[in-house]
Parts: structure tokens; C-alpha cells; sequence
């Protein structure tokens, strides 16, 4: 289940990903994100864009990386997934609140009979956006392109090796490069101008994660998903040098990762495992700094994001009588948020939701005039994947809802509940098209 991480409904859907980018420059209690998802799938077979312009208040980052890690690509508007290496999903970007319709839309396309008859056609991954007007997306039929950001028209693309499917990455921008790996355990290094191969290095024996993960990069260091021959896929966090793709280190987790997203603070590099395995590493060397484990929990496809209060946010699942651990891959249980101390791993505070499970990475925004910080997360159980007969027929209903929660204590800020969805799938879902989103993004 793809999980982008901006905070929308249904994000990565069929062959749809719409871009939106927006801001709400205004009172403490709104939500400062950029949107990277589409509202619903709808059947629609279409890379929407919704933008009219993009200004940034500020001034930009030097290349690389700043000491909290707020940088992650040097000049760029949007290098990474969740945007910096904080992976807040908050912006200081302005832009239209005017989403009624597109300033232009991109096709992918259907590619040949096998990758139809294997639902490849599709994009999980999330966009990344460079400082010189161009948007670069993967999907799952393993080609990754260029498009011109002012009219969505294609300046290169570029097909990896191996199999594809949801485990092709998000990739990263750094500098006047891009990282990105295929399913057969090569990282690669591409140039922004022309989309050529700069260098590859075998880094694992396969990266065919669960879903689709994020390339992380910073101070020349790029963090990858792999696999070694035996295990089971999706375990181990692997560091290559960004400058020779040399392998620097590599970390067994304790379970499989669903839509890893590293977030990275200072010298050190975070994440959590799907079980909710919290782990702190050196971002170096790959030593364990500190490591929280959760104990009765169950599958979630969410994660961990950092404030700039220095604070990690972590989701997860907690088992139940109607949800035993790790027997329901759709993220199921009472959902679980953990404040969680950077230095030392020590949970600050902790909020659990009865019946509603956490499948999305939260963000953190700043609440403006009135100070601090809030933590936005949406709370519900992914759909289930499409499959034939399913389609158009009613399932469990879906009553989600989306939080805002105090960052320094976990207190409610305001709330608020979806619109109930009764239906086996996500919209538009079919058991040739895919769309099998994670509840939120």
C-alpha cells in the first residue's frame, strides 16, 4: 500500500497521483502541508497537477544538508519525500488554494501487454520537485521521469532493471543528482539534466520492498532499502556512499518496513519497523544509538516524522480481539501516536484510539502566534485490495477521521471525521488497475 506523506484521502490511487501544493498561511489550528496525493482514485488514469505557482518565503538552503536536517537536496523545492529530512510535511511554500482543476495533466502510460496483465501501470510513488522547474515521478512499471514543470510535457525518462511493481522508490534530489534503485539491488546515481546514469553499485540482493519506499540522502550518505538472499524482504536499512555507491553499512531490523521513510536529525538517522520498532542509528557508521521496541502490537503501514521541537512522532497498531498481531495486512487494531525523545528514546506521552488504527506518518506544523507545534494524523483502516468480485460491492464501512494534536502534550486540538466509505476497495479499484492506498497519506 503506497504511502505518500503529505495528508489527503485515498492519495496514491490507480494510475492517478495529483500534485497539489498548498499552504494555509493563517491562524494556529490549520494544517501547513504540502499535498502530494490525489483525493480519490475515481477511476481516473491521469498524473494531475494542480499549480499555479510555487514561491518560497525564505531564504533557500546551501547544498546538502543543515544540522537539524531540514535540508535534504540543497536548492531544490521539494527533494525528498515529506520534503525535508525531518519528514514533517509541513511547507513554507505558498501556493493556490484554487483545486478545482488542473494547469495540466500526464498520462502514464499503458506500457506493454505483461505490465498491464501485472497491474505495473500504475504510480504509488510520490513526486519530487527540483529548484529549476522540473517534477520527477517513478511508478510501478519501473520507469522513472522528468517532466517540465510548467506544462507537465516529458524532458527524459529513465527505465530501471529488475521487475518493478510497488516496491520501485520515491526517489531523492541532492545537488545536480538523483538516487533511485531498482528491484535488483542497484543504487543509482542519475544526472537532473539529462536523466544519465552517472554511476550504479550493487548494494543488496534485491530492494522488492512492501510498498513503496523512499531513497533517503544526506551529507553523502544514501539510505536504501535491501534485501540479502534468504530473508524475507523489506528488513534491512542499507547506507551507500552517495560519491562511489560503496556500501558504508547496513541494519537487520526486527520486521519488515512498510513504506520506509528515514527521517534524519543531527548525526543520527531514525525509523520505525511496522510493528512500531522505534530505532536510532548513527547515520555514519549504522550503530545503534537506542532502540524502543513495542510489544502486542500489529501491522501498520505508518511511521515516524520529527518536529523541529526535537520530538519524534511515531504511529503504530495495537492488537485486539478482533485484530491478532500480524494476521491482517490492511493495518488494523487501536491505533497508537508515541512522543518520542530523540536523544534517548523515551516516550514522552502517548495516545491510543479505540478502534481506529494509525496508518499514516503524522506531520508537524508550527501553530503560529499561538506557539509550539501540532501533529496532524489521520486514523482508519486501509482498504482492502482489489480483487475480482469485490469491486462495486459494499464492505466494512470506513469511518475515519483526521487529528490535531498538541505536540508538546498530545491534547486534542480539533477534529475531524470523514466521510463514511462502504466499499471492499478504494474508488476506482479494479483487479487490472490497482489502486490500493493506505487510508491517508
Amino acid at each position: 500500500m503506497p504511502n505518500q506523506s503529505a495528508m489527503d484521502v485515498f492519495s496514491s490511487c490507480a494510475k492517478v497521483l495529483t500534485v497539489l501544493f498548498v499552504l494555509t498561511l493563517a491562524a494556529e489550528d490549520k494544517l501547513a502541508t504540502l499535498n502530494e496525493g490525489c483525493a480519490e482514485c475515481a477511476g481516473v488514469s491521469l498524473l494531475q497537477v494542480g499549480l499555479d505557482h510555487v514561491k518560497q518565503h525564505g531564504n533557500r538552503t546551501a547544498h546538502g544538508t543543515t544540522e537539524n536536517g531540514r535540508s535534504g537536496g540543497g536548492d531544490h523545492f521539494w527533494p525528498q519525500k515529506s520534503h525535508n529530512l525531518l519528514r514533517s510535511g509541513s511547507s513554507s511554500f505558498a501556493a493556490t488554494l484554487q483545486l478545482d482543476e488542473p494547469v495540466w495533466q500526464f498520462e502514464e502510460p499503458d506500457g506493454d501487454e505483461q505490465a498491464q496483465a501485472n497491474a505495473l501501470n500504475v504510480i504509488y510513488q510520490t513526486p519530487v520537485i527540483d529548484g529549476d522547474g522540473s517534477v520527477y515521478v517513478s511508478s510501478n512499471s519501473g520507469v522513472l521521469r522528468a517532466l517540465r514543470l510548467a506544462d507537465g510535457t516529458e524532458r527524459w525518462k529513465f527505465r530501471l532493471d529488475g521487475s518493478g511493481g510497488a516496491g520501485v522508490p520515491t526517489p531523492a534530489l541532492v545537488g545536480d543528482s538523483l538516487f533511485t534503485a531498482d528491484s535488483n539491488g542497484n543504487v543509482l546515481c542519475l544526472a537532473l539534466s539529462d536523466g544519465r546514469e552517472r554511476w550504479r553499485a550493487r548494494y543488496a540482493d534485491g530492494d522488492e520492498g512492501h510498498d513503496s519506499w523512499s531513497v533517503t540522502a544526506a551529507r553523502d550518505v544514501v539510505m536504501l532499502l535491501g534485501t540479502r538472499s534468504g530473508e524475507a524482504t523489506g528488513a534491512r536499512l542499507v547506507a551507500v556512499c552517495a560519491i562511489y555507491g560503496n556500501v558504508l553499512w547496513d541494519f537487520k531490523c526486527d520486521f519488515l518496513m512498510y513504506n520506509l521513510m528515514p527521517s534524519v536529525s543531527g548525526d543520527a538517522v531514525f525509523f520505525a519497523d511496522s510493528a512500531g520498532n522505534v530505532y536510532s542509528l548513527g547515520l555514519h557508521d549504522g550503530s545503534v544509538r537506542w532502540k524502543l521496541p513495542l510489544s502486542d502490537s500489529t501491522i501498520s503501514t505508518g511511521g515516524l516524522a520529527i518536529g523541529e521541537n526535537g520530538v519524534a512522532y511515531v504511529t503504530a497498531n495495537l492488537a485486539t480481539a478482533a485484530c491478532t498481531p500480524f494476521t491482517d495486512p490492511t493495518g488494523c487494531g487501536d491505533g497508537l501516536l508515541r512522543a518520542v525523545d530523540l536523544l534517548t528514546g523515551t516516550v514522552l506521552w502517548n495516545r491510543t484510539f479505540a478502534g481506529m488504527p494509525a496508518n499514516n506518518v503524522p506531520a508537524i506544523y508550527p501553530r503560529g502566534s499561538s506557539g509550539g507545534f501540532a501533529v496532524v494524523l489521520g486514523l482508519g483502516a486501509n482498504p482492502d485490495e482489489p480483487f475480482v468480485g469485490a469491486m462495486g460491492k459494499p464492505g466494512s464501512p470506513h469511518a475515519d477521521r483526521i487529528l490535531a494534536l498538541d505536540a508538546s502534550s498530545g491534547a486534542t486540538i480539533w477534529s475531524y471525521e470523514t466521510p463514511v466509505w462502504s466499499s471492499s476497495a478504494a474508488a476506482g479499484a479494479t483487479e487490472k488497475k490497482i489502486c490500493w492506498p493506505d487510508a491517508f497519506s
